[in-house]
């Protein structure tokens, strides 16, 4: 399960990350490049998920179709998510543009509040509401779902045991 947490309220400069789920290589100082998932992407940076090791400060190439090779630094790290913020700003039209033409699109939040975010009672999953009992007015009587039931096992070994019989007797 995902969500969206806001813990400090960012500087205006920076410009808000959008969530999105693109394949891209990343290329550390070792030179070897693999492959990587960005998470949420602006102009400014990006978190991706990579299980090859790198280090707060380590200087990054990103190579994200469509937008090409940008170089970052590692900013932050959890586990296996590193946040990078890069070298240059990308421009907020190639970044935009990329992010529309992802596969992977997040709808709107019924409970969001006007920018986007989402309120702490949201963050909760939602759980359905367990179904209804069956009025008693269209269930079987006991008699006759005893009947089904013993009926149905009957047709199903009938065979069973007629094949038995035949071959041992």
């Amino acid at each position: 399960m995902s969500f969206t947490a806001r813990l400090y309220d960012a500087p205006a400069e920076l410009s808000p990350r959008s969530r999105t789920n693109l394949a891209a290589t990343l290329s550390a100082q070792s030179g070897h490049a693999h492959h990587v998932i960005i998470h949420n992407l602006s102009s400014t940076g990006a978190m991706v998920e990579s299980y090859h090791p790198l280090h707060i400060g380590d200087p990054i190439a990103l190579e994200i179709s469509d937008v090409g090779t940008v170089s970052a630094q590692v900013t932050w790290n959890e586990g296996a998510l590193y946040d990078c913020e890069f070298n240059r700003t990308l421009r907020t039209d190639v970044v935009r543009a990329k992010i529309s033409n992802a596969k992977v699109v997040w709808g709107k939040f019924p409970h969001a509040l006007p920018g986007g975010e989402l309120r702490p009672a949201d963050l909760v999953p939602l759980v359905e509401a367990a179904p209804a009992p069956i009025p008693a007015e269209t269930r079987l009587r006991l008699r006759t779902r005893a009947l089904v039931i013993v009926g149905a096992a009957t047709v199903c070994w009938t065979p069973v045991g007629a094949l038995l019989w035949w071959l041992l007797g």
